[in-house]
């Protein structure tokens, strides 16, 4: 593959993420269909950096929640997860049982 070639397979994986942060999945997944093609041709396998969408949010009073509350909130997650990215997510955790101390210790993580 030239450097011609590889230019053209890195502004369409730019392109790929303009069009993830467009909220505009059918546009990113054409983008990426166009990028397996083009590396498959040329036997070129482009970097990926795998990555996992985190957010908490809260608060309210546990005793509060209705029997069954994590279900709405996963279905909404993993709808808006293969809106975004064009597949089904592979892992999926989430829950109502993180108090202020595990909010605290997974913020401190994540910096």
């Amino acid at each position: 593959m030239d450097t011609k070639q590889k230019h053209m397979i890195t502004e369409l994986y730019k392109l790929k993420n303009i069009m993830l942060n467009e909220n505009s999945p059918r546009g990113a997944k054409i983008c990426k269909d166009a990028i397996d093609y083009i590396s498959s041709q040329f036997e070129f396998e482009f970097p990926v950096r795998k990555c996992y969408w985190i957010g908490i949010i809260g608060e309210t009073e546990h005793w509060k929640l209705p029997s069954g509350a994590d279900s709405p909130m996963r279905k909404a997650i993993k709808k808006a997860f293969k809106e975004i990215t064009g597949h089904d997510d592979e892992i999926l955790y989430s829950g109502w049982s993180a108090d202020a101390d595990a909010v605290e210790r997974i913020l401190k993580a994540w910096n």
